[in-house]
C-alpha cells in the first residue's frame, strides 16, 4: 500500500490502460519495484519523473509492436521495402515538378542555411558558457544610481574585500598602456592590471607557470608578470624557460612567473598582451570610480543574497565617506558576467535571429505550399488507391515520406550553406562584439539545423499528408480529379501567411536604415575629413618630472606644426566621436546639488590651446584656453554649447563656476568657466552629454593624443613626418593607435551598420521567399484553372480580361497579407526602440514603402503566370482532363 501511495496513481492509470492484460501485472510490479529503489536513491521527485517517462516509452513501444504485428497479419510488405518503395515514389514526383521542386528546395535551403548561420553567432556570443569553472556563480560587481552605471573605487573594493560574506572571492582589474623594451626595440603593450585573486575568482589556470599569489599586489611588493600566448610566441619564440626571466616595462623589471593558454576567456582580454598585479594605495576619498570588479558566489546563497548585503554593506560605508561623496542614492548591484560580457549586443542579436527566423518561416510556408498543392493534386490518384483497398495510414506513411525527402534536402543545403555563410559572417562581425571567437559550425549548431528541419517537414508534412489522405474515393472519383476551391482557398491563406511575416522584417529593415542614414548625417562637431591623430605614452622613468612632459609635448607640436602641409598641431586625451577619456561629476556653484542625490555627469578633456583650431571646434562665447593657463593660475575650463543648454537652460553660463565631484571648497578651488565652443560628440553620435575642455598647461599627463590638421593635403600624408618628429626626439617612444578623422567616424558607425546591412538582407530575402512562394501558389492556381482559362478563351474572352481576372485572384489575398502583415509591424517593431535614432517605430513613411514595396513585387508574381497563362492554347486546353 505504501508503495503505491508514493507512485503517481494517474501515471500507474494510463500504463494501466496503454498495457496488454496479459502482461499488465508483471510489468506494473516490476515498474513499482523500480520506483522503490529510485525513490531510495534520490528522492521522491526524481522516482516520480522517470515514472512518468515510462507512460509515453511504453505507448510508443506497444503502439508500433501492434501496428508490425498487424501489417504481418495483412500481408503487408517489410517496413523497409515499404519505405523504400515510398522514397521512390517520392523522388519521381519531385524529379517530374523540377522547376517547383528546385525553387521549394532553395527557399528551404535559405531559410534554414540562414537560420542556422545566426544560430550559431548567437550560441556562441549568447548562450554558450563562458569558459570558467562554474560560470553561472560568476558576477559583475558595480555602482548602480539609475540610470547609470559605473565601476567600483578602492574604497568600494577594499570594503568588499574585506567584509562580503556572501562572494568566496572578488578580483578588481583595469587596462593601461605600457612600454616595453625588448631587442627589436621599443612598443606599447596592453596591460590588464589585476588584484592577486583575479585568475583564482575566475578558476582560470595558466599554460605554465603560475597566476598571482595572495600580497602579489600589495605596495612594494615584487613587480611580477604574466605572458598572453600570443606574446609569449610573438616576443619570446614560445620558449618554455622563459619563467623567472624579466621584462623591462614603463622602465620597471617585471619577473615572469607564467602564460596564459591560447584559448581564454572574456575577461581574459584576448588583445592583452600581459598582465600584472595591481597596487592599491589607500585612498583619500571615495572617488575615481574606475576598479571593474568580478566576484564568486559563496556556495548555497543566490544572487538575491548578495544583492541585499551589497546593499548593507553600502549603507553602512556612506557616512564614513559622506564628504567626498554624496550620493546617497547609489548602491552596489550585481549583474551575472555573462550579461555583463555581452552588453548591448544581445538586443541586436536578438533582433537579427528573430528577422531570420521569419526568414525560415516564410521558407516553411513555401514548402507547406508545395506538398499541399502536390497532395491536393494528387486526390484523384490517392482516391483511387484507397478504392482498391489502401489503408488510409498506408497512403498517409507514403506522404509523410515523401515530405521528409524535401526536409531532408533542403535541410542538408541549409546547413551547407550555414557552415558557408558561418565563416563570411565571421569576416563582417563588428570587432567590437563580444566572444566572437566562440563563433562557429559546432555539433550543437549541425544539430539546430537538423531539428529545425524535422520540425518543418513535421508540422508541413503532417497538414499535407493528413489533407491527401482524406480523399474520399467516391466524390473525387465522380469529379473526374478536377479541382475544388479548396485549392484555391489554401492557397489564398499560403500568401495572406507569407505576407504577414514579410511585412514586419522589411519595416524593421526599414526602420534601422533610415536610422543609420540619420546617423551618418549627425554633425559631430570638427572637421574630419583634415584630422589625422596617433597616441603617445611617456613612462615615469624617463619623464620622472612634470616639467620633463611638459618640454616633451611642447618641442612635439614645435616639429610636427613645422612639417609641410601641417595647417595646426595640438594635444588632446580623448577623440571623437567615441573617446571620451573621464566621465566625472561636479557640482555647481550657483545651482549645487541637493544632498544625497546624484551630481551631473559630463565627459572631461584635457586639451592644449591649438586643439579647438586643430579640429576646426568654433569658438562661441568668452574665450578659448590660452597658453598663459598654467598651474600657476586660477583653474579655467570651456564648455560646449550641448554642455550649456543642459545646465543653463536659457543663460550664459561664462562666469559661473563649478566643483569636480568628490572636493570641498577647503580642498579644492573653484574651476571657471571661460568660454563656450561648439557641440562635438565623445560619447557616440547620439549622444547629447556636453563637455567639459580644461588646460593642458594646468595637468600633466602623459598619455595624449597628438592631432594634426591638414592644409591642401590628405591627412594621411602626414602620418610619416609625424612619427619622424616623434622618433628624433625619442627614438623608444612607442606611437599607436593612428587614426584620420574619417576612420574615427566610420569604427563609430561599424556595430549599427553591421546591424543594419544584416537585418536589410534579411527583409529582402523575405521579400524574394514570399514573392517566390506568391508565384508558385498563382502558377499552380493557373495550372489548375487550365481548361477554365481555355473555355474563357475560346468563348471570345480577351487575353486583358483573362489577365485582371488572374491579377484580381492574386492580389485579394494580397492585401489582406499585407493589412495583417501592417498590424503585426505595428506591435513588433516597438522593441526596437533603444536601437534606433531619430526615427519613430511607427513612422508611416517607412510602412508605406515596405507594403508598397512588397505590392509590386506580389503584383509581378502574379502577373508572370497570368500573362503565361494567355498563351493557352484553347483546344489543348479543352482535351486536357
Amino acid at each position: 500500500m505504501r508503495r503505491r501511495a508514493a507512485t503517481p496513481r494517474l501515471a500507474r492509470a494510463l500504463l494501466w490502460r496503454t498495457l496488454d492484460p496479459a502482461d499488465r501485472d508483471a510489468i506494473l510490479a516490476e515498474l513499482d519495484e523500480m520506483f522503490e529503489r529510485r525513490r531510495a536513491e534520490k528522492g521522491v521527485p526524481a522516482a516520480r519523473r522517470w515514472y512518468w517517462r515510462q507512460v509515453p516509452s511504453f505507448a510508443l513501444r506497444l503502439s508500433f509492436d501492434r501496428w508490425r504485428r498487424q501489417a504481418r497479419r495483412k500481408g503487408d510488405r517489410g517496413l523497409v521495402d515499404t519505405l523504400r518503395q515510398d522514397l521512390r515514389d517520392g523522388r519521381r514526383w519531385l524529379v517530374a515538378n523540377r522547376s517547383l521542386t528546385a525553387v521549394t528546395l532553395l527557399t528551404l535551403a535559405l531559410g534554414i542555411g540562414a537560420c542556422t548561420t545566426l544560430f550559431s553567432v548567437v550560441n556562441g556570443v549568447l548562450w554558450t558558457p563562458l569558459p570558467y569553472s562554474q560560470p553561472e556563480r560568476l558576477f559583475w560587481v558595480h555602482t548602480w544610481s539609475e540610470p547609470n552605471r559605473w565601476p567600483l573605487s578602492v574604497v568600494d573594493f577594499q570594503a568588499l574585500r574585506e567584509q562580503t560574506k556572501a562572494f568566496s572571492g572578488v578580483a578588481g582589474f583595469t587596462y593601461t598602456g605600457m612600454t616595453h623594451a625588448g631587442s627589436a626595440g621599443s612598443r606599447q603593450l596592453l596591460v590588464q592590471r589585476t588584484t592577486a585573486e583575479f585568475f583564482s575568482v575566475l578558476g582560470s589556470e595558466p599554460l605554465i607557470g603560475r597566476t598571482f599569489a595572495s600580497g602579489e599586489d600589495a605596495p612594494g611588493a615584487e613587480r611580477v608578470a604574466i605572458l598572453s600566448h600570443g606574446f609569449w610566441q610573438r616576443e619570446l619564440g614560445g620558449d618554455a624557460s622563459v619563467l623567472n626571466e624579466t621584462l623591462r616595462l614603463d622602465g620597471v623589471e617585471h619577473t615572469i612567473i607564467g602564460v596564459l593558454p591560447r584559448r581564454v576567456g572574456p575577461l581574459e582580454d584576448p588583445d592583452v598582451d600581459l598582465w600584472t598585479a595591481l597596487e592599491l594605495t589607500p585612498p583619500t576619498r571615495k572617488g575615481p570610480f574606475f576598479l571593474r570588479v568580478v566576484g564568486r558566489l559563496a556556495d548555497g546563497l543566490t544572487s538575491q543574497q548578495a544583492q541585499d548585503e551589497l546593499h548593507r554593506l553600502n549603507d553602512e560605508l556612506f557616512p564614513l565617506w559622506q564628504s567626498s561623496y554624496q550620493d546617497e542614492a547609489a548602491t552596489w548591484a550585481v549583474l551575472p558576467l555573462r550579461d555583463y560580457v555581452v552588453g548591448d549586443a544581445a538586443d541586436g542579436l536578438y533582433l537579427m535571429f528573430a528577422a531570420v527566423g521569419c526568414v525560415l518561416l516564410i521558407a516553411t510556408i513555401n514548402l507547406g505550399s508545395l506538398l499541399l498543392t502536390r497532395a491536393l493534386a494528387r486526390r484523384h490518384e490517392l482516391a483511387l488507391r484507397t478504392a482498391v483497398g489502401a489503408s488510409r495510414w498506408r497512403l498517409f506513411r507514403q506522404l509523410m515520406a515523401e515530405a521528409f525527402v524535401v526536409v531532408l534536402l533542403g535541410g542538408l543545403g541549409g546547413l551547407l550553406l550555414a557552415h558557408w555563410g558561418t565563416g563570411w559572417m565571421i569576416t563582417l562581425l563588428p570587432d567590437a562584439l563580444p566572444r566572437a571567437t566562440e563563433i562557429g559550425t559546432t555539433w550543437r549548431v549541425a544539430s539546430f539545423a537538423l531539428g529545425v528541419s524535422l520540425l518543418a517537414g513535421a508540422i508541413v508534412g503532417l497538414a499535407a499528408s493528413l489533407r491527401g489522405s482524406a480523399a474520399n474515393p467516391g466524390i473525387l472519383l465522380r469529379s473526374g480529379g478536377r479541382t475544388s476551391s479548396s485549392r484555391s482557398a489554401v492557397g489564398n491563406l499560403l500568401v495572406v501567411s507569407q505576407l504577414a511575416v514579410a511585412v514586419p522584417v522589411l519595416v524593421s529593415s526599414g526602420l534601422l536604415l533610415q536610422s543609420f542614414v540619420r546617423l551618418q548625417d549627425v554633425d559631430p562637431g570638427f572637421d574630419a575629413q583634415r584630422v589625422v591623430s596617433m597616441r603617445i605614452g611617456l613612462s615615469r622613468l624617463d619623464y620622472p618630472e612634470d616639467a620633463d612632459v611638459a618640454a616633451f609635448w611642447s618641442r612635439t607640436l614645435i616639429g610636427v606644426r613645422s612639417l609641410p602641409g601641417v595647417d595646426a598641431a595640438g594635444l588632446g586625451d580623448g577623440r571623437p566621436p567615441h573617446e571620451a577619456p573621464d566621465l566625472n561629476n561636479f557640482d555647481l556653484e550657483s545651482r549645487p546639488t541637493p544632498p544625497g542625490e546624484s551630481q551631473p555627469v559630463a565627459p572631461w578633456l584635457t586639451v592644449t590651446p591649438e586643439y579647438f583650431r586643430t579640429l576646426g571646434i568654433p569658438l562661441q562665447r568668452g574665450r578659448l584656453i590660452a597658453e598663459s593657463d598654467t598651474q600657476d593660475t586660477p583653474p579655467v575650463v570651456v564648455v560646449d554649447e550641448a554642455w550649456a543648454r543642459k545646465h543653463f537652460p536659457g543663460g550664459d553660463p561664462v562666469g559661473e563656476r563649478f566643483m569636480s565631484g568628490g572636493c570641498t571648497p577647503d580642498r579644492c578651488d573653484w574651476v571657471t568657466i571661460v568660454g563656450i565652443v561648439g557641440d562635438v560628440k565623445y560619447t557616440g553620435l547620439d549622444n547629447e552629454d556636453g563637455s567639459i575642455y580644461f588646460p593642458h598647461g594646468q595637468t600633466s599627463y602623459r598619455s595624449m593624443y597628438v592631432f594634426a590638421r591638414s592644409r591642401d593635403t590628405r591627412p594621411s600624408d602626414l602620418i610619416p613626418g609625424m612619427r619622424q618628429v616623434i622618433g628624433e626626439l625619442d627614438p623608444m617612444l612607442v606611437v599607436s593607435d593612428v587614426r584620420s578623422g574619417d576612420e574615427l567616424i566610420a569604427e563609430s558607425l561599424v556595430s549599427r551598420r553591421f546591424l543594419m546591412r544584416l537585418v536589410s538582407i534579411f527583409g529582402w530575402v523575405a521579400a524574394l521567399l514570399a514573392a517566390l512562394g506568391i508565384y508558385g501558389v498563382m502558377s499552380n492556381f493557373v495550372q489548375q484553372r487550365t481548361r477554365e482559362i481555355g473555355v474563357r478563351i475560346a468563348v471570345g474572352g480577351r487575353h486583358g480580361d483573362v489577365v485582371r481576372w488572374l491579377l484580381g485572384h492574386g492580389l485579394r489575398p494580397t492585401l489582406g497579407g499585407l493589412a495583417l502583415g501592417v498590424i503585426l509591424a505595428a506591435l513588433t517593431t516597438r522593441t526596437l526602440d533603444s536601437l534606433l535614432f531619430a526615427v519613430h517605430t511607427s513612422d508611416p513613411a517607412t510602412f508605406l514603402g515596405a507594403s508598397g514595396l512588397l505590392a509590386a513585387v506580389a503584383l509581378l508574381a502574379c502577373w508572370m503566370p497570368a500573362r503565361r497563362a494567355c498563351r493557352v492554347d484553347p483546344v489543348a486546353a479543352l482535351r486536357a482532363d
